[in-house]
């Protein structure tokens, strides 16, 4: 006790507890931020920017075999499980005028990539991660909006939905702590 007098009574000491309470108040932020994003509620914060992100879009009778519908409703172009997320999907009825949206963009180990594409669209989205570029963290991705949880595994990692509403959704790892950003236009 009588160090903490002693302490505490220094210039020291009431910088060190100044210190303290602010890096208390940081890391109690940054947890808040995580549980948010986690319950699925986007903050107007600024995703950190990623390297563009190459899009294709292939019209009609593509020769890819797909259901037409939303993510939850459509089990060929939305894997239901992690397992499921890097296969490919199982023959359906040939999509009739929608778009396929592919989309391939590369992964890094301080975040995910944000994308934009269009709603009532199926996407095939490739993520590349480089070795080194998985983590903890950000081994398994969370896209709440479409009810999917994506393990991902170095390389090509193939994530199959189709957005159904126009907005910003945003998606983070397992932890709340890295995210990523799917504009819908």
């Amino acid at each position: 006790m009588e160090v903490y007098a002693m302490l505490s009574d220094s210039k020291f000491g009431k910088w060190f507890t100044g210190f303290g309470i602010v890096l208390a108040a940081v890391i109690g932020v940054t947890v808040l931020i995580g549980g948010l994003v986690l319950a699925g509620i986007t903050l107007s914060k600024s995703v950190s920017p990623q390297a563009p992100v190459s899009t294709t879009q292939i019209s009609g009778n593509s020769g890819i075999k797909t259901a037409a519908g939303t993510a939850a409703a459509s089990a060929a172009t939305a894997p239901t499980s992690a397992a499921e997320a890097g296969k490919p999907a199982a023959a359906a009825s040939q999509s009739s005028g929608n778009d396929i949206q592919y989309i391939k963009s590369t992964m890094t180990s301080g975040g995910y990539p944000s994308i934009t594409v269009k709603a009532g669209s199926p996407v095939e989205w490739t993520i590349h991660a480089n070795k080194g570029s998985i983590n903890g963290c950000n081994n398994i991705m969370e896209l709440t909006d479409f009810g999917l949880e994506v393990q991902l595994k170095e390389g090509d990692n193939l994530i199959r939905f189709t957005p159904d509403k126009i907005g910003k959704i945003q998606y983070s790892c397992w932890m709340g702590m890295t995210y990523g950003l799917i504009t819908v236009e």
